[in-house]
């Protein structure tokens, strides 16, 4: 028995269920991808179990790392598009540089993780998805800040919302008083 590629096998197998995992507690759904790719890995553990053949475990590794590929993808995929959703939503109602003052140094990398998906050469997939992870961990991290940062920017909004209500009473109050003033004196009211 393999001992080696078998403990190989097993933290891939644990590193692609922790990201189905977190993927599915987002709420976003699953990796249908990741576990198709999961499935043929037992299917190639069962196989080696069955025949001992070293291709089959081979087999099994390589669709594990593929899994853990798919993954790692999908999760940037998800992550990039929550962050246009945020963007969507807050940023042309309210600076986002306001509460989080590292913003643009935060989005130029999420920008970077776009332009490495949407341009990389994919021949070498262990050193892509070597970039790609750390993307991840950068987009992971965004994600949770622009979480955090919602109640700080809901209350901003409210806050501007407000002055430009008073703002708006306050010009309607003048106009009113400065007609009613205009009417008087034409009236000899005054």
């Amino acid at each position: 028995m393999n001992i080696e590629k078998i403990t190989e096998l097993h933290t891939l197998f644990s590193r692609t269920e922790n990201r189905i995992k977190s993927m599915e507690y987002d709420g976003e759904g699953l990796d249908i991808p990741a576990i198709n790719e999961l499935r043929y890995v037992g299917f190639h553990l069962l196989k080696y179990l069955i025949s001992s053949s070293e291709s089959e475990l081979d087999k099994a590794v390589n669709h594990a790392k593929r899994a853990f590929y798919d993954a790692c993808e999908s999760s940037v995929v998800l992550h990039l598009s929550k962050i246009k959703e945020f963007e969507e939503k807050y940023q042309s109602v309210i600076s986002i540089s306001d509460v989080i003052k590292d913003y643009p140094d935060r989005r130029a990398k999420a920008e970077q993780a776009r332009r490495f998906l949407q341009d990389s050469d994919r021949q070498d997939k262990v050193s892509f998805y070597a970039e790609a992870e750390q993307h991840l961990e950068i987009l992971e991290n965004l994600s949770l800040v622009l979480f955090a940062s919602k109640g700080d920017l809901d209350a901003k909004i409210r806050d501007q919302r407000k002055q430009v209500r008073r703002w708006a009473i306050g010009i309607a109050v003048g106009g009113v008083s400065a007609l009613l003033g205009l009417v008087t004196k034409q009236l000899g009211m005054w």
